[in-house]
């Protein structure tokens, strides 16, 4: 039977390449008390099998940006077939560079390999414990990266999503298409070169900047876009929108942000 904190999760997919890691983990969440588990091999075949059953959850591996791929579809695509689903994902690297760009890309948690049952089991009871909800703007869709439960008076801004048209603008196939296009030959986002002091190292090596005016819809940026007060305001690793570019354009222009923005070639 399953324990009352894993149960909330009756119907788990797992996506990854190998069937063998498919096995390892459909048998260790059959394990812990996970009654139906299903899986398949490729982000496409994961949005059939979401279109077409009830997923709680899904747990990908992320071989050569995989589970980066499908992340970024999910939660972008105007068709997405589960824009709210939990995801887990597994890899091999915890440092905070990975850390960071799995928050951008709206991944719920991360599963270190190799894993036992037991630490599945804690994974999915600490992710059952609280719903944050999904988070829906211009800038970012995921789960609420804010996770101290304060109480505050007043609206939750929060709760207030624009228009999906000011958001979605894709498909779930051209936004994974264009993703693994853009990814094809390259080493994984974690292991990309890192500098000390600026993105420009980092960058020089995937081709250099652009200016604002530049940029065209679809266009995926290695880095994060931040304010001259050092605000996060475009995650990195996702398709700009036409809005999301005007609203950069504005920014620039009113002195808010520097004109420097980093594309993948």
């Amino acid at each position: 039977m399953a324990e009352p904190e894993t149960a909330s999760f009756a119907n788990v997919l797992v996506v990854d390449p190998s069937a063998k890691v498919r096995e390892i983990v459909s048998g260790l969440l059959r394990h812990v008390g996970i009654p139906k588990v299903l899986s398949c091999s490729s982000p496409v075949e994961a949005a059939r099998l979401l279109a077409s059953g009830n997923v709680d959850l899904i747990i990908c591996g992320n071989s050569f940006n995989a589970g980066f791929a499908l992340v970024n579809a999910l939660r972008w695509a105007k068709d997405s077939p589960r824009r709210d689903a939990v995801v887990l994902l597994m890899d091999k690297t915890d440092n905070h560079g990975f850390l960071d760009t799995t928050r951008d890309m709206g991944i719920d948690s991360i599963l270190l390999v190799p894993f036992n049952g037991n630490t599945l089991r804690q994974r999915l009871q600490s992710i059952s414990a609280v719903k944050y909800g999904l988070i829906e703007s211009e800038f970012y869709v995921g789960p609420d990266r804010r996770r101290a439960l304060r109480h505050r008076e007043g609206e939750d801004r929060r709760q207030k999503a624009p228009p999906p048209e000011m958001i979605y603008h894709r498909s779930f196939n051209e936004i994974l298409k264009q993703f693994i296009e853009e990814w094809k030959g390259r080493s994984p986002v974690h292991k990309a070169p890192k500098s000390t002091n600026s993105a420009n190292t980092t960058n020089a090596a995937q081709g250099g900047f652009c200016h604002v005016a530049d940029l065209k819809e679809g266009v995926i940026l290695s880095e994060s876009c931040m304010t001259t007060a050092g605000v996060s305001v475009v995650s990195k690793y996702r398709p700009l929108s036409n809005m999301t570019i005007a609203r950069l354009r504005d920014m620039v222009r009113l002195g808010e942000m520097e004109d420097r923005f980093y594309p993948i070639n």
